[in-house]
């Protein structure tokens, strides 16, 4: 399950989100979103291995404080219209 992870600080490292969410299950990937001059856009992606997983994540870390922010966490959006 891909989650969505909001309100992050521009400090924080994929490697950061890596580590946090590796707490919760086998973490796929982690990503934080960069603009062109590679710079934190303040979110990310997690690709968590087993939905139960994800779910768990979803519950103990949204609204909860990571690095000085409170980050959202949820479910991410999958745009359907992305291969057409």
């Amino acid at each position: 399950m891909k989650l969505f992870i909001g309100n992050l600080s521009l400090e924080i490292t994929s490697q950061h989100l890596y580590s946090l969410f590796s707490g919760f299950g086998k973490v796929k990937s982690a990503h934080v979103a960069l603009d062109s001059k590679g710079h934190s856009r303040g979110f990310g992606y997690v690709l968590m291995a087993l939905p139960s997983e994800a779910e768990t994540a979803i519950q103990t870390l949204n609204k909860r404080k990571f690095m000085q922010q409170f980050i959202s966490v949820s479910e991410a959006m999958v745009n359907e219209n992305i291969d057409k």
